[in-house]
């Protein structure tokens, strides 16, 4: 049984557990602190970036009516304003995840409102460029009655039927803009002393699976102590246990790990999914023990050939390269 690599003297083990010893690490959560500046230019760059792409979208939606295409577009569309409101979150340094649940479901509605603009526009000539709420509700009722598209050459969809295409496509603007921009900061640790994210990540997936009912619980509690008994994953195998670092050049002050059981499953179509267990959530770690798991990154059987390529190790802070084993 190998053990984490060491070369800083003694036996690996004893350094091991010199290092991890019998605490448990806490989950990182976010300390809640927020300036008003971020969810204000989410909000403006939701209304200054909506009015444009609304038209676009509407347009595009009107000349080519491929059902399978519009989706693609709608998911593209919600995802493009989730990705900027979580972007300009970041540079606002909000760490309320609150606050950016209710900031991108505005914005999330900013962007509903210009698709409709866009669609009005699109549908009645005499429209106007910016369409007030009761004109476009107006609008809204005359496309109920009468419609405006059909599928493979049947009559104009209307009704409950359109009502419902609405309904979808509303919940995957507002779902994926809020879903995205609250992913980006949720999933993204925040350093308080140096003022930075932990935007920097590196994943290992160099170990057998954890699957001792003991260990399991004891890496559950935050106990990394089973990861001085980690085995290195076969070649080929379909489970194996996943190390995520995150980090960030600009701190030596925070430094996160999260344990994760991958299993891979060959679905109906063929296709390979990897089915995700979260062991741990962003557990806090000193920068030793970063540094220490780090090194797992060449854990391997000795009789096993490297499976992929080695990628460089993560830099700490200040530039100083993390040992190598």
């Amino acid at each position: 049984m190998r053990a984490i690599p060491n070369h800083t003297g003694g036996s690996p083990e004893q350094k091991e557990n010199q290092s991890m010893e019998t605490e448990s690490f806490q989950v990182y959560r976010h300390s809640g602190k927020f300036y008003a500046h971020g969810p204000f230019a989410a909000v403006v760059a939701a209304v200054v970036a909506g009015f444009p792409l609304g038209y676009a979208y509407a347009y595009f939606m009107k000349w080519i009516p491929f059902i399978y295409l519009n989706f693609l577009v709608t998911l593209g569309y919600g995802f493009f304003f989730g990705a900027v409101i979580g972007a300009l979150m970041k540079w606002g340094k909000v760490r309320n995840t609150l606050v950016v649940l209710v900031t991108s479901l505005v914005a999330g509605f900013i962007a509903l409102y210009f698709s409709w603009n866009g669609h009005i526009h699109s549908l009645f000539p005499d429209a106007p460029t910016i369409c007030r709420p009761n004109v476009m509700l107006n609008g809204m009722k005359a496309l109920y009655r009468e419609g405006s598209w059909g599928l493979h050459g049947s009559g104009p969809v209307t009704g409950i039927p359109l009502a419902i295409v609405w309904v979808v496509e509303a919940g995957v603007i507002l779902g994926l803009t809020t879903a995205t921009a609250v992913g980006m900061i949720a999933s993204t640790p925040f350093c308080e002393n140096a003022m930075c994210w932990l935007d920097k990540k590196r994943t290992i997936n160099t170990l057998a699976p954890f699957t001792d009912p003991a260990q399991v619980a004891a890496i559950k509690s935050g106990d990394l102590r089973p990861l001085t008994q980690a085995r290195p994953k076969p070649t080929g195998a379909d489970s194996w246990t996943r190390l995520t670092l995150k980090y960030s050049p600009s701190t030596e002050s925070l430094y996160t790990v999260r344990l994760q059981n991958i299993t891979r499953q060959v679905q109906k179509d063929g296709k390979i999914k990897e089915v995700a267990e979260n062991l741990t959530g962003d557990l806090i770690v000193p920068k030793s023990m970063f540094e220490l798991i780090s090194k797992f990154q060449k854990f391997r059987d000795p009789n096993d050939s490297p499976e992929e390529p080695e990628e460089p190790e993560p830099e700490a802070a200040g530039g100083t390269a993390t040992p190598q084993a």
